[in-house]
This record gives C-alpha cells, sequence and structure tokens, in this order.
C-alpha cells in the first residue's frame, strides 16, 4: 500500500511524499525480510525511481542493488527487470555517462522486446530512453529514426490528442533542429503546439515550452517577424521575457 501511494504522489509531483512514502516501505521490508528478498528488490526500486528528490548516484546505488537481487530470483518477471534497466539508463544519463545509459537501455529494450509485441507502449518508452542516449551523445540521426518509430506507434495505439503522441512529436521535433533540419522541425513542433494547446489549454507549462520551441526553430530560419510575434504571444501568456531559446 505505502509503494502504491509512493507511485501516486510521484505522478502528481509530489515527490517528498513519494519518496517518505517508499523509504517507510523499504525500512520495514528490511526489518523482516532478508536482504535478498525479492521484495526488498522492489522496495528498492520503488525509491530509486522516485522522481527529483535523490542525487543520480545514489539512486544508481538503490537500482543496482535492486537489480543484483531480481537477478537471482528464479523465473524474474521479464517487465520489472526491463523497467529497472531502464531506471537505471536514466540515472546514468543523469550523470553525463551517456555510453553506459545507452549500454542499459539497450538490454532494457531488449527484455522488453522478448517478453511483448515490438508496438507496446512500453516498448516504446524504452526506445525513447535509448534514443535521448544516443542524442546526448550527438547521434541525432540514430535518435531522430527511434523518435519517428515510436512516434509511429503512439499514433497507431493511442488517441490522435494523446499527451503522448505530443510529447513524441515534441521529441522527433528537436532531433530534427539538432540536424538543422528546420522546415520538418517546425512542422512537429506545430503539430506538438497544437496538440498540446487541445490537451492543456493555453496557460500550461507545457504548452508554454511548444510555444517557446516552435518560436526558437522560426528564428532559426531568419523569419525574424514570424518569430518575434511567436515570442511576444508567448511572454503575454508567461510574462516571462527572458527566453533561453530565442
Amino acid at each position: 500500500l505505502r509503494h502504491t501511494l509512493g507511485s501516486v504522489y510521484n505522478d502528481l509531483g509530489e515527490y517528498e511524499k513519494a519518496d517518505a512514502m517508499h523509504r517507510k516501505a523499504l525500512e520495514l521490508r528490511q526489518r523482516v525480510l532478508s536482504s535478498e528478498h525479492p521484495d526488498v528488490g522492489r522496495s528498492l526500486f520503488y525509491l530509486g525511481s522516485t522522481d527529483g528528490m535523490l542525487p543520480s548516484p545514489e539512486r544508481e546505488a538503490l537500482l543496482r542493488r535492486a537489480l543484483t537481487i531480481q537477478l537471482k530470483v528464479p523465473n524474474v518477471d521479464g517487465n520489472d527487470l526491463a523497467d529497472t534497466y531502464q531506471e537505471l539508463s536514466s540515472a546514468l544519463r543523469a550523470q553525463g555517462r551517456f555510453v553506459d545509459a545507452e549500454n542499459i537501455a539497450r538490454q532494457s529494450l531488449a527484455i522488453r522486446k522478448s517478453v511483448l509485441r515490438i508496438d507496446h507502449p512500453r516498448v516504446a518508452n524504452t526506445m525513447i530512453a535509448l534514443a535521448q542516449a544516443l542524442g546526448h551523445q550527438g547521434r541525432v540521426a540514430e535518435a531522430e529514426v527511434i523518435h519517428r518509430e515510436v512516434l509511429g506507434v503512439f499514433r497507431k495505439l493511442l488517441a490522435a490528442d494523446h499527451p503522448n503522441v505530443a510529447k513524441s512529436l515534441t521529441n522527433l521535433g528537436q532531433a530534427l533542429r539538432d540536424q538543422s533540419k528546420f522546415p520538418e522541425a517546425e512542422t512537429a513542433f506545430r503539430e506538438a503546439l497544437e496538440l498540446n494547446r487541445k490537451i492543456f489549454g493555453n496557460s500550461h507549462p507545457t504548452v508554454n515550452h511548444a510555444a517557446s520551441e516552435l518560436a526558437s526553430v522560426i528564428m532559426s530560419q531568419e523569419r525574424w517577424s514570424e518569430a518575434e510575434t511567436a515570442y511576444r504571444e508567448l511572454v503575454s501568456v508567461t510574462g516571462n521575457r527572458e527566453d533561453p531559446d530565442m
């Protein structure tokens, strides 16, 4: 129950409460179970997966301990194992260890593909982790290919206005922008902005970020008047006159 509550708090962005719940659950399990018990491993995973709280090296240590326990469990659930590898990849990426993050993400993806169909959303989410690790290494063309594939999966499985579709468009736009493919990036960012406005309204931070991405890529094409208009619209909503992307 504590882990369930912790996960709910994490999804709501209440990270301190999530961390407290997961820590208490781990403490209770360590009192009554052996250090190698699978439930202790799950508690370590939950704590290591809490967003925004622990320093990345500490997250890595928790997740590696969880992984060590999981790998000793006969017939371990493949998705649980892939989840731990994926979170570990995230912790490594946050430390700037992008090659290590890539290798771990590839392990997670291989496991996912062995237990789920190729177009399953959880496979797609692991592909995003791999693309992020590649992008941070400057391998943006490879990342672009993956983001296109993920977008195709989400368009196939989810509603046209699902947040994951919008996020995938943003990821694709960033990969295109980083290769100076500005017209294609603009198309992706425009669609992402339209979807985010439909999902969240006009004043949500996600919408503001999408508008900033679009204004930036317009500016990169030296369409100064359009970029100024887009930026003024953004300022009118956020009240922020300093846009680092501009």
